[in-house]
């Protein structure tokens, strides 16, 4: 039988492998961006969410206070690449040739 110290080790290795593996294979950085660089947020809605609380553009600004960066989110709930449904549009397609994707 075997004794419960060796089981909690290979336990912990287990829990500890998907966060060391998550480090392995990250994103590469994105470069630093330039002196009053404009960053726009397009998504659904996540984006929509992160314009009415400002943690992530407080974040940017407290990361790169020299660059004085412009931050503006365009984001919409139900949106989609192709298809942006709003009222008083005469089409909610987002350009011409949308309706193929």
């Amino acid at each position: 039988m075997m004794t419960p110290l060796p089981l909690l080790r290979h336990a912990f290795r287990l829990l500890l492998l998907p966060v060391v593996c998550s480090f392995a294979w990250a994103a590469p950085a994105l470069p630093p961006p330039s002196q009053g660089e404009h960053i726009v947020m397009i998504g659904n809605a996540l984006g929509e969410r992160l314009q009415y609380f400002g943690q992530f553009e407080t974040l940017l600004h407290l990361r790169f206070p020299a660059e004085k960066l412009h931050v503006r989110s365009i984001s919409h709930s139900g949106d989609t690449p192709a298809y942006r449904p709003r009222p008083g549009r005469t089409s909610q397609w987002a350009f011409p040739g949308a309706e193929k994707f």
